[in-house]
């Protein structure tokens, strides 16, 4: 079990004891990651993707539950503002172009339906074997007695102005009103409330039920666009993956629009060329030049496939003879009509 801190392999680890499988471990000690180290996941998170090897048949899938835009959501939602000149936000790296208030980051108008419990779920519900409150359990045994804030001491110290902007944001981060340390305990105010929720009446609970509703309303009264259909109609994606060969290893990666695909893009272009020892300054000179055309493309190219033509075949076809498409005739074919249709 492979995670990132501790406590949450530990997670993992304790449910492969109960008789669980590594499905049930992984979505364990996701959970557990969700409560350890929120700044960078997190129940409410936008992201769950994963890669999924089926013991019985050996096919592979990707699972998909990146969040998607409300309904109501158009394109003069945000107010654009020129660049500045060395203006260094976010949007100005990313886009070129600066939004009123970072309002596509932070606040109301950044929601979209959270995907993180719902990759969880369905990893769980397609291939798992305990029961749900059993995959919920480790993480509200973490909390009980309360967590270290650990390194999220020093993420909300970054994020602190924005943070401030929040009041209901900031009581549940900083619930004394100060900067945590990273040793303080924190007593994550109400969310055992949400995982017994969770626990006991599953997964889709947090988009059609009682805590979906909640999540909504919320938004709405804030000034958001988010909606109890947009919670309900929310739905993960099981499909096939994308897929490479590298060195005749066949590589696989979650669709769109998830960014693997930039990764097996660099694993194309690097197989194309001879191996080098790693620790020669021409292996390093020819990564680097590999990652800037595979960036380029990145920002150039891709996008939501449901609303731009991307060109799969373009970036995921290598030029060696030896590159050969390992599940279907036309692989690549077949899972972009995948990714389109969904």
């Amino acid at each position: 079990m492979a995670a990132n801190p501790a406590p949450a392999a530990e997670a993992g680890a304790r449910v492969l004891e109960m008789g669980g499988n590594a499905m049930d471990a992984a979505s364990a000690a996701s959970m557990a990651c969700c409560m350890l180290q929120p700044h960078s996941t997190g129940v409410g998170g936008y992201v769950c993707c994963a890669v999924v090897l089926e013991g019985k048949t050996g096919r592979v899938w990707s699972v998909d539950a990146n969040s998607i835009a409300p309904a109501a959501a158009h394109e003069r939602m945000y107010e654009i503002l020129p660049k500045r000149p060395n203006g260094d936000s976010h949007n100005e790296n990313e886009y070129e172009c600066r939004v009123k208030d970072d309002a596509n980051i932070y606040g109301p108008l950044s929601v979209g339906p959270p995907g993180m419990m719902a990759g969880m779920g369905i990893v769980w519900e397609r291939w798992g074997k305990l029961e749900w409150r059993d995959i919920v359990q480790p993480s509200l045994d973490l909390i009980s007695d309360g967590i270290a804030y650990d390194t999220t001491a020093g993420a909300i110290k970054s994020l602190e102005q924005e943070i401030r902007r929040f009041p209901a944001t900031a009581e549940h981060l900083m619930p004394n009103g100060n900067l945590p340390k990273p040793d303080d305990i924190w007593h994550r105010r109400d969310m055992d409330k949400t995982l017994e929720r969770v626990a006991e009446a599953g997964w889709r609970d947090f988009y059609d039920g009682e805590i979906g509703h909640k999540i909504a309303d919320s938004i709405q009264e804030a000034g958001g666009i988010l909606t109890r259909d947009d919670m309900a109609n929310f739905e993960p994606r099981v499909t096939a993956p994308y897929c490479v060969s590298f060195r005749d290893a066949e590589v696989y990666g979650p669709i769109l629009t998830n960014g693997c695909i930039s990764s097996l893009q660099i694993l194309n272009m690097l197989d194309c060329l001879e191996p080098i020892l790693e620790d020669s300054p021409a292996y390093w000179h020819r990564y680097a030049e590999v990652l800037k055309l595979a960036w380029r493309d990145r920002l150039q190219y891709l996008g939501d496939p449901a609303f731009v033509e991307v060109p799969y075949e373009r970036l995921l076809r290598a030029t060696r003879p030896s590159w050969r498409c390992p599940t279907n005739d036309c692989f690549l074919k077949s899972t972009r009509r995948v990714a389109l249709r969904a």
